[in-house]
């Protein structure tokens, strides 16, 4: 594997927040952006693994990215 993208938190706070969401299987903004960015508007159609089955399926209704 290799690193294609990476966008840091605001703060720990914004941090904080993320975490809180990613633990109940949602989408916090900042994914959703980073997501959008990186995949959706460069066309990328690979599948996206994604450990937590929720939270793919969070991905994969927000986004209409396959999971």
């Amino acid at each position: 594997m290799k690193l294609k993208a990476f966008a840091p938190f605001k703060d720990t706070k914004d941090a904080m927040k993320s975490i809180e969401k990613l633990m109940k299987g949602k989408v916090s903004k900042g994914l959703k952006k980073f997501l959008d960015k990186n995949i959706v508007q460069k066309e990328i159609e690979d599948e996206l693994l994604v450990a937590d089955k929720k939270l793919g399926k969070s991905i994969q209704e927000a986004l209409n990215i396959t999971c």
